[in-house]
């Protein structure tokens, strides 16, 4: 409403989510320049139902703009919800930006299917039952941390012999959480998101290749993705892959959401194997060398192993960074292989990253980029294009 469209329908499955949505709008519509927002009667629907509900999904109107934020995941059938919301997004230039939970951003390591029984058993509790375990995931998320601060403090836990003082010191470490937890966990306070978590099934945990792969494939229309959000429910920004290319390509030039950067062409002969330039590193230090901090970071980043390569950057097209010899790359930028998103672009929190089973990624450093071929292939001779979009 604020961007100024003419028409906003929202729709979602629960009736209390619904019912939530309409008093929003109700208020939008009261006060409408108080919250910004210049014709509020454009919020003409708020309507109930099933993303996975074919004929729902077909009288729903095809927009410019189509949203949905950690929701999909939630549905059962992923798949067969970003099969379903994709054409909504079927005209000429139009967006769909969707939010769903990726396996890459959270270090759950073998546990997916202990948390899925997790969640099954908490969704099946009463709901004294459903506090003991909020107080139990409190515990394990904040207990090490709260003990550390009130050690830290000067006065150690243990020599702490009031409850009183134990709690005072314990609440002041906490607070030191909960004041930005909110605005890193999409505005819930530490409770409403514990509820979230533990409470969110069905759950599907997805790869981010997977999605691309997915929506560029076994869609229609194709759907091309254009960036990634990299966070723990990470944003994908598609559009169709051919009523949509004045978003990305065309004409031989680079549009819309890729104008703005600048491509580097990475030649496969100056893509140099992991295995080799960690060798190279190895050897450096043993002979008596320090490496530069840019380096030390590049190495400690690949935790997962060796299969990966890496390619730095030419000084000429960095950006001046930290250290004075440095010229640096936003990690903001994104790797194409054969003009296609490769994957994960963000921080491995599965700590894959190098690994036989990372998939396609990538991470943008300082000075260079680490990255896995979608086919684990060898970059210089596999035949494919890789371009950086800085």
């Amino acid at each position: 409403l604020r961007l100024g469209a003419a028409r906003v329908v929202s729709l979602d499955y629960q009736q209390a989510s619904v019912e939530t949505t309409r008093l929003l709008r109700k208020h939008v519509q009261q006060a409408p320049e108080a919250l910004g927002v210049g014709n509020a009667d454009a919020w003409e629907e708020v309507l109930q139902g099933s993303i996975l509900d074919q004929a729902f999904v077909d009288d729903l109107p095809r927009s410019d703009l189509v949203y949905s934020y950690g929701v999909l995941h939630h549905t059962g059938d992923v798949w067969g919800a970003l099969r379903n919301i994709a054409p909504l997004a079927a005209v000429q230039n139009g967006l769909l930006l969707v939010s769903i939970h990726v396996a890459e951003s959270v270090d759950i390591g073998d546990s997916t299917s202990e948390w899925l029984e997790l969640k099954k058993e908490f969704n099946q509790m009463l709901p004294w039952e459903q506090e003991q375990s909020i107080l139990a995931y409190a515990i394990a998320e904040l207990g090490e941390h709260t003990l550390q601060c009130v050690n830290a403090s000067g006065r150690p836990a243990a020599a702490l012999a009031g409850g009183s003082g134990r709690f005072a010191q314990a609440r002041r470490c906490l607070g030191e959480v909960f004041g930005t937890f909110a605005k890193e966990a999409r505005g819930m306070d530490f409770i409403t998101d514990a509820h979230d978590w533990l409470g969110g099934y069905p759950y599907d945990w997805v790869r981010t290749d997977e999605v691309i792969r997915f929506m560029r494939r076994e869609v229609q229309p194709s759907m091309k993705t254009l960036q990634i959000q990299h966070s723990a429910v990470a944003g994908f920004l598609l559009t169709p892959a051919v009523l949509g290319e004045s978003n990305f390509f065309a004409n031989g030039q680079f549009q819309g959401h890729w104008a703005s950067h600048t491509p580097i062409d990475l030649a496969p002969g100056d893509i140099i194997e992991w295995q080799m330039f960690d060798g190279a590193a190895d050897e450096y230090v043993a002979q008596g060398g320090k490496l530069k901090e840019h380096l030390v970071e590049m190495r400690s980043v690949a935790t997962g192993g060796k299969t990966c390569w890496v390619y730095f950057f030419p000084p000429e097209l960095g950006e001046p960074c930290r250290q004075p010899d440095d010229k640096c790359i936003s990690p903001m930028s994104i790797l194409l292989e054969d003009m296609e998103v490769l994957g994960w672009g963000g921080d491995s929190a599965d700590g894959l990253l190098c690994s036989p089973d990372s998939g396609p990624r990538y991470q943008v450093l300082r000075t260079g980029i680490l990255f896995s071929p979608a086919d684990g292939s060898d970059p210089r001779f596999n035949g494919r294009s890789y371009r950086l979009l800085k």
